[in-house]
């Protein structure tokens, strides 16, 4: 048979499941905001009621002192919150990238000699798009969009943030209706994704999004796709592959 790549059914049914078993450990570890906030309220309440005021101080500073602490706490909150689901988006793109990479050059190492492990653009672009009619991937544009955020979110502003801005402008902006500009542009005015929460506005649903963008595209690849130019198979033994 002419050189290609196998996408044995149950090879791939792996994968989605490996893609689900990080969904699982995402939603297993999300934070309880509510339970999180009556522990830092306890907390408050336990240190400012431990302060004792000398003679010459005004206890009426007591309710400042309250509302600087809660004000702290909602601060450290948000930022667990946003950590976590920052490192799920990340991991969730790590995990498909090692499985798509190995699986790639694995299979493409059964026709070639290959004496390293492909690059992702290789693996993607050189070989499975090469053998494959684009409009028939499904879930590709929402991959490229995950890879381009985790990028962000690992380095700051940059390449991948200026490609990003154009495809989700509303993961940067404060005011929705107006343009992005430096004061309209949450990662110019916080600089770092991981150390303020602030820095992109990504919902946690979105997690999910990428989640079955992924799943998609393990859904729609052939059966077999061709090394030579030969049109890639998409039935095989009465087998679909859930096209």
């Amino acid at each position: 048979m002419n050189p290609h790549i196998y996408f044995w059914p149950p090879q791939v049914d792996q994968f989605k499941g490996n893609n689900r078993r990080v969904k699982i450990l995402y939603e297993d570890t999300k934070i309880d905001k509510d339970k999180l906030w009556e522990k830092y309220e306890v907390e408050i309440k336990d240190e400012v009621s431990s302060i004792r005021f000398g003679p010459y101080d005004d206890p009426s500073d007591i309710a400042d002192i309250y509302q600087e602490r809660l004000s702290d706490a909602a601060e450290i909150l948000w930022h667990a919150v946003a950590v976590h689901k920052f490192q799920f988006l990340v991991l969730l793109c790590q995990t498909w990238e090692n499985e798509f990479i190995s699986f790639i050059t694995k299979e493409f190492k059964q026709s070639y000699k290959l004496e390293r492990i492909l690059t992702y653009a290789e693996a993607m672009d050189d070989i499975v798009l090469k053998g494959v009619d684009k409009s028939e991937i499904r879930g590709l544009d929402k991959i490229r969009e995950l890879r381009l955020l985790v990028n962000v979110i690992k380095h700051g502003d940059g390449n991948s943030a200026d490609k990003l801005r154009k495809r989700r402008p509303d993961f940067f902006q404060y005011d929705k209706n107006e343009p992005i500009n430096r004061q309209n542009d949450r990662l110019v005015v916080w600089n770092s994704v991981l150390l303020d929460a602030e820095a992109l506005n990504v919902d946690e649903d979105e997690f999910y999004s990428y989640f079955e963008a992924i799943n998609e595209f393990w859904k729609s690849m052939p059966i077999r796709v061709f090394l030579d130019g030969t049109p890639p198979v998409y039935e095989e033994n009465g087998s679909t592959n859930d096209r």
